[in-house]
């Protein structure tokens, strides 16, 4: 118990020091006042719907700039590794996606992105023939603060030129992420 005690007091202090970035009409034009990290990771194994073993592990971080109180922009980056070890192959997805954010409460947002990735449609057949793919994201957001500067946000977004010709199962996308 003293030690379950302890990792909280840890994590909870740890998130008092990220922090989510707040300006005012007076806020200086340095990049230290206005620019904002974050991001995300994931990863993944197990079976598929086919019963195949796989890996999966995905790193995202995001750089934004605060433009006004409300209007921000900034780039993502996206890495995404897939392996099937039932067949010893693997590939590799990577990407970017420039945005707009507009804070339109203290909690909600709305955000657009411009959404590329490149991918190899046909890695199972060992074909190294990658394809990049676009999508133009618009969607909201909802943001959980922590501590002073920290903050959980939640996002849905609907790609607006989904076609069933892509990667993409759906044109919903939904993501959570960390920024400071």
């Amino acid at each position: 118990m003293r030690s379950l005690f302890t990792l909280l007091v840890i994590l909870f202090s740890a998130n008092l020091l990220l922090a989510q970035r707040e300006i005012t009409e007076d806020t200086g034009w340095s990049l230290k006042d206005r620019l904002y990290v974050g991001g995300g990771l994931g990863m993944n194994a197990g079976r598929d719907f086919n019963g195949y073993r796989y890996f999966y592990a995905q790193v995202s971080p995001i750089l934004g700039y605060m433009l006004t109180p409300k209007l921000s922009t900034g780039v993502g980056l996206n890495y995404t590794y897939l392996n099937y070890t039932d067949f010893n192959v693997s590939t590799s997805q990577y990407g970017g996606n420039p945005f707009l954010r507009y804070n339109i409460t203290n909690e909600l947002f709305a955000i657009t992105e411009y959404n590329f990735i490149s991918v190899d449609p046909d890695f199972l057949n060992d074909n190294d023939k990658r394809q990049v793919f676009e999508r133009f994201l618009l969607g909201a957001g909802y943001t959980q603060r922590i501590g002073a500067r920290g903050a959980v946000n939640f996002v849905a977004l609907y790609d607006l030129q989904f076609t069933n010709t892509g990667p993409f199962a759906s044109p919903w996308v939904f993501r959570v992420f960390f920024s400071f």
